[in-house]
């Protein structure tokens, strides 16, 4: 792609299951020039550079080139990695789980604030269009418990991180976008790191229950909400069901159209009115 004056030069550092998207997507963008790609496997960056009309560069080079690069490396390697691109100027978004330890993640967030360059993690199930339709709901209402099962069959590549790293971090991240409040108890059991189920207790009394596992046969996604309190929307109970219910046929419809790597469902069932 040719670069125009209202372009970021783009690039991808990792190739792999995840960069090679992150590729795919930057060359699609329209304010994106992706100048280049790099990966310590020579060949397999050839290959996604071919594919999208780009070049295999390496790290220096890439770096000397690119206003904003994806980070898509394994996650030992990411702190290192991530520091080099700030300490060079570069915007930053890495791929999710942030780094090994809270030390080194405040660390970078210092070094980006120090070299005046943004710093992402890949949350990307913020911008699922079900999840950003929540803005519009939580606020008129209280949630007591949250339950999400993020379920898949075993994986056909290796994978260094556990199953809470990789698949529930999103439903992490998304409880504690929703919930205004400070956790105040965990508990977990889990089985091999490959199957997972996490209760949070928050100071408010919302409490939720998660599960992630990569030993299910079959892919699906759920979230329930059970919900108290009407809000400002409606006036009875009959009437906020019929709002939420109505508001997320018409976010589900439009997620099927766009979803095809898994299945998302959303369902809220009603528990109880509190005394206002």
């Amino acid at each position: 792609m040719s670069n125009t004056q209202d372009q970021i030069n783009t690039g991808v550092i990792g190739t792999g299951n995840m960069g090679r998207h992150h590729a795919r997507v930057y060359n699609e963008l329209p304010d994106s020039n992706l100048v280049g790609v790099y990966d310590i496997d020579a060949d397999q960056a050839e290959k996604v550079a071919a594919k999208h009309g780009t070049e295999s560069l390496e790290f220096e080079e890439l770096l000397e080139r690119v206003d904003a690069v994806s980070v898509a490396v394994p996650t030992l390697h990411h702190y290192d990695t991530v520091k080099q691109c700030l300490e060079r100027g570069v915007h930053v978004l890495v791929e999710k789980p942030f780094v090994d330890n809270r030390s080194q993640g405040e660390e970078l967030i210092e070094i980006a604030e120090e070299n005046n360059v943004q710093i992402q993690v890949g949350h990307i199930e913020r911008f699922n269009p079900a999840v950003v339709a929540l803005q519009d709901i939580v606020p008129d209402i209280d949630i007591i418990n949250i339950d999400a099962e993020r379920l898949g069959p075993p994986l056909d590549r290796d994978m260094e991180d556990s199953v809470v790293e990789d698949l529930m971090i999103h439903d992490i991240d998304i409880l504690l976008w929703l919930i205004n409040s400070e956790v105040s108890s965990i508990s977990t059991f889990d089985s091999d790191e490959a199957y997972t189920t996490a209760n949070f207790q928050f100071e408010d009394g919302t409490i939720a229950r998660l599960t992630a596992s990569r030993v299910t046969q079959r892919r699906f996604e759920n979230s329930q909400l059970p919900l108290t309190r009407v809000g400002s929307r409606s006036t009875t109970s009959t009437g906020l069901l019929r709002f939420i219910a109505t508001r997320f046929q018409s976010i589900l419809k439009k997620t099927e159209t766009s979803v095809t790597a898994t299945k998302v469902s959303l369902s809220v069932r009603w528990l109880e009115m509190r005394s206002h």
